[in-house]
């Protein structure tokens, strides 16, 4: 199915396509700043593009966010990303976002699409963080925390923050029972 609504958006220009595609790592909402974080351009240089993805029904209007007419539209042009491309994106999202002080789950989010970009400044952000953060999303925490677990080393300085206790209890109140 994803295929299919892949081929129908070709009517898309060359510059649309690249910009939805990037939008479409962001999730089913993002603001026009977001946008212009992952696709590289200004927001001014975004105008003409969300215009013609509007105008196409591939964006609507929400508030003072853009989102996708349709979930399947966001997946099609997601997983029409290369691997390697879709994963760097996730990363490059988690990275800024953490560094703008996005809330935590939202860059934990980016950071679990692309567990391998999981090191050594995410377990420094990790450190950052209050454990209360951590209690609000669990199953989130829980997840992310695995991964960091698996990349510290020994010695390592932020290595703390994956076994301090609170870090613990949010995991284990994650835990299916």
């Amino acid at each position: 199915m994803g295929a299919a609504i892949g081929r129908r958006l070709g009517f898309l220009s060359g510059g649309a396509r690249s910009v939805l595609q990037a939008g479409a790592v962001l999730g089913g909402r993002f603001t026009v700043e977001d946008l212009a974080l992952v696709s590289g351009r200004t927001v001014a240089g975004l105008a003409p593009i969300v215009e013609e993805a509007v105008a196409a029904g591939v964006l609507a209007e929400a508030g003072s966010e853009l989102m996708f007419r349709h979930a399947l539209i966001r997946q099609a042009l997601h997983d029409g990303l290369p691997v390697a491309v879709r994963v760097g994106l996730h990363a490059h999202v988690a990275r800024a976002f953490a560094d703008a002080g996005a809330s935590w789950d939202r860059v934990a989010r980016h950071l679990l699409a692309a567990p391998q970009a999981i090191s050594g400044w995410v377990l420094t952000w990790l450190a950052g963080l209050p454990a209360s953060a951590l209690y609000a999303q669990p199953g989130i925490a829980a997840e992310l925390l695995d991964h960091a677990r698996r990349v510290c080393l020994p010695g390592d300085r932020a290595a703390g923050v994956v076994h301090r206790p609170a870090v613990h209890g949010a995991a284990a109140a994650a835990a299916p029972r």
